[in-house]
């Protein structure tokens, strides 16, 4: 058993000698292989702290540059802004700072009801500083005049709520809307017979203001021999067999011009009558009626001018024929 033992010893201690030289070979490589990865780290860590260096270098240079283009640009600005006003010259980009001003101030007096009963209460002040680049752009007057131009805008926007359309039958008006239909177009015509025409209609539009008529405009069909005689007088050669409706009474009283009251109201007629092809007659000096004929497409024909039997008065026919 002594001389197994001594045996077996004497056989792992060398096994264990030759495998311990070997691991020490081993630990030696990885030491060898660890400390060059360390140096080949420091190396490149050494690189980027070099190169973040530089970066910074040139994000300032770029950042001077920047600065002074900026600096730059703001004075040749300034000059152009000098010039421009000195001279009164039209000046695109103050005209765009302006307009975006008017909007916005019109958005929140809008969306603010103390503000829009301020702007249209009588005794409404409003008062309110430009800031950034509308501040550069504009001067101060700029930005009063802006002010009331948007608070002239809220009004006129309130104030559309007051009118009303309506495009019916006469047959289906009260007698009392008819009368005052009548009343707002007599002046010098024989209100009866302006009355039973109107009764004739087959349709008639008329727009109010707070209640009062201010519009009105309507769609007759006249008979075959009233048109046929018309024709003739008017000295045009158009068939009147082919022209069955006839536009009349474009009235719009004077103080609602320009509101786009009247086209509202010819839109919304005009659609009642369709694709039909449409006549009219108008006072020649009635320059109301030609502008608006002349806007849907109705073309003079005929005699310019032209008398009616016993009236005196020089009128003209107005043809359309719709595509």
């Amino acid at each position: 058993m002594k001389i197994f033992l001594d045996t077996e010893a004497q056989v792992f201690a060398e096994r264990f000698e030759s495998a311990a030289a070997h691991i020490s070979e081993e630990l030696g490589n990885l030491e060898e292989s660890l400390s060059s990865t360390i140096r080949s780290m420091s190396d490149q860590l050494g690189w980027a702290d070099s190169n973040i260096d530089d970066t910074a270098r040139t994000m300032d240079t770029i950042l001077a540059y920047a600065k002074h283009t900026n600096d730059e640009t703001n004075d040749v600005a300034a000059r152009l802004r000098a010039l421009f006003r000195q001279d009164a010259r039209k000046d695109p980009v103050r005209d765009r700072e302006f307009d975006e001003v008017i909007k916005s101030l019109v958005e929140q007096i809008s969306g603010d009801k103390k503000l829009k009963n301020a702007v249209l209460s009588s005794n409404g002040r409003l008062s309110y500083e430009l800031n950034g680049k509308p501040a550069l752009e504009l001067t101060v007057e700029d930005g009063q005049a802006a002010l009331a131009e948007a608070t002239k805008i809220v009004r006129q926007k309130e104030d559309l709520k007051n009118y009303q359309l309506s495009c019916l039958a006469p047959g289906d008006a009260a007698p009392e809307t008819v009368a005052a239909i009548v009343a707002a177009m007599a002046k010098d015509e024989d209100v009866g017979a302006l009355g039973s025409a109107i009764a004739g209609a087959f349709r008639i539009a008329f727009t109010t203001y707070k209640g009062a008529v201010v519009a009105v405009s309507g769609l007759r069909k006249p008979r075959l021999p009233v048109r046929t005689q018309l024709f003739a007088q008017a000295g045009t050669a158009a068939d009147p067999k082919k022209y069955k409706v006839q536009l009349d009474w474009i009235y719009l009283h004077p103080d609602h011009h320009k509101k786009g009251r009247l086209t509202k109201l010819l839109d919304k007629l005009l659609a009642e009558a369709g694709k039909q092809p449409l006549f009219a007659l108008v006072r020649s000096d009635d320059e109301l009626a030609v502008a608006v004929l002349a806007q849907y497409k109705f073309s003079p024909t005929g005699t310019a001018g032209f008398v009616l039997p016993g009236t005196g008065i020089a009128m003209q026919l107005f043809l359309r024929v719709v595509a």
